[in-house]
């Protein structure tokens, strides 16, 4: 019980896009749920009751499955990473993860939101580089870049509501404000960009 109200709470005070935190408590819900609304005794009556209630709870958990599943088979993602996408699909994702990989140097840094994509699927050493959800500026982004060593900016799908939609906002201000920097290299949905070495070389400013 302790265990249930402390994950509650953190979840309540750090609100995050995935609900994949709540995976884990879900068995817990469940049974608490069933137990409040199965009838209780061995009567023939309360045995058939059970039944149903199982048998809907069953039905309807495969007809959710079977719907994530078709929307997961479109997307090619899985369906905690689909909000993150931003309507765009595996296929546009990986044609830009190889463009990078046939594109670009072996020892080529690469900054992105989603680092460890990028350093998984190419090959190449990769930072991550984008605002933070609490308190975002534009400024962060320079920063984060500044000494960095990175010669490529892969925006890789990332949330662009809830929580997030300052750090998308800062993002967006930052690539109007430093696109004569920034070479768009990639012509695909999935924006890769050649950063010019100003940005990389610049020392952070400490104030972002």
């Amino acid at each position: 019980g302790a265990y249930v109200s402390l994950t509650l709470a953190v979840l309540v005070a750090v609100p995050w896009f995935q609900p994949r935190f709540l995976v884990p408590l879900a068995p817990l819900f469940l049974a608490s749920f069933l137990s409040a609304i199965l009838p209780r005794g061995p009567g023939r009556r309360a045995r058939l009751v059970a039944t149903i209630l199982l048998t809907g709870t069953l039905g309807a958990a495969l007809a959710g499955n079977a719907l994530r599943l078709g929307s997961v088979r479109a997307a090619g993602l899985p369906a905690l990473e689909e909000t993150v996408a931003a309507g765009k699909t595996w296929t546009d994702i990986e044609g830009a993860l190889a463009w990078i990989r046939s594109a670009t140097a072996p020892g080529d840094v690469v900054a992105s939101f989603h680092d460890p994509v990028v350093y998984l699927y190419t090959g190449r050493p990769a930072v991550q580089a984008y605002p933070s959800i609490w308190r975002p500026a534009p400024g962060q982004m320079t920063d984060m870049l500044a000494g960095s060593g990175a010669r490529w900016l892969s925006d890789l799908p990332c949330p662009e509501d809830g929580v997030w939609a300052g750090a998308r906002a800062a993002w967006r201000d930052w690539l109007a404000t430093h696109r004569a920097s920034l070479t768009p290299a990639y012509p695909g949905p999935v924006g890769v960009f050649r950063v010019d070495d100003a940005l990389t070389r610049a020392r952070p400013s400490g104030r972002s």
